[in-house]
């Protein structure tokens, strides 16, 4: 007997097996099966979050300057160099806010692989990581089957090959 959707599900980071679902559990499609410590990378996605916020109050605060400072070009108040300091410096703010922006987008993702999801609902059927233990990236963690639908494969001897029909 062979279920439709039957599939060992790893891990996408490493990290210490912190939780895994009970053998037996019915975990819906995008449960978590098991859990990685995110606590390292949580640490460093607040950190990144901090140094984001300061990239983002400096940009604007270049954007307000180049703001005020365009009108006064415009005017000849003040020399092209220091225009173009300031619209250097508003470029150069803006290329920290989105470096910035794309740590924070890598750590959001290391964050969500440390979370091992069903691909479809199903159960639990075997572990094969316990919690506590070590995994790296690819370790398989736990396998989850979908048994609502199963095939059944069974082997007909030759002399009744030609008696056997579709739903017999």
């Amino acid at each position: 007997v062979e279920a439709s959707n039957d599939a060992a599900l790893s891990a996408e980071s490493s990290g210490t097996l912190l939780y895994r679902a009970a053998r037996g559990a019915y975990v819906g499609k995008g449960g978590v099966v098991a859990q990685i410590d995110s606590t390292m990378l949580y640490a460093g996605y607040r950190q990144s979050e901090a140094m984001f916020d300061a990239a983002q109050a400096q940009f604007n605060l270049a954007q307000d300057t180049y703001d005020r400072q365009t009108p006064l070009y415009q005017d000849s108040i003040i020399s092209a160099t220091e225009y173009e300091r300031v619209r250097a410096e508003l470029n150069q703010s803006a290329a920290q806010l989105r470096q910035s922006e794309a740590a924070l987008a890598q750590l959001r993702e290391q964050l969500d692989n440390t979370r091992v999801t069903a691909p479809f609902g199903g159960y639990v059927e075997e572990h094969m990581a316990e919690v506590g233990e070590q995994v790296v990236m690819g370790t398989p963690v736990a396998r989850l089957v979908n048994s609502a639908a199963v095939k059944v494969a069974a082997g007909v001897p030759e002399r009744y090959a030609s008696t056997i029909r579709k739903g017999t």
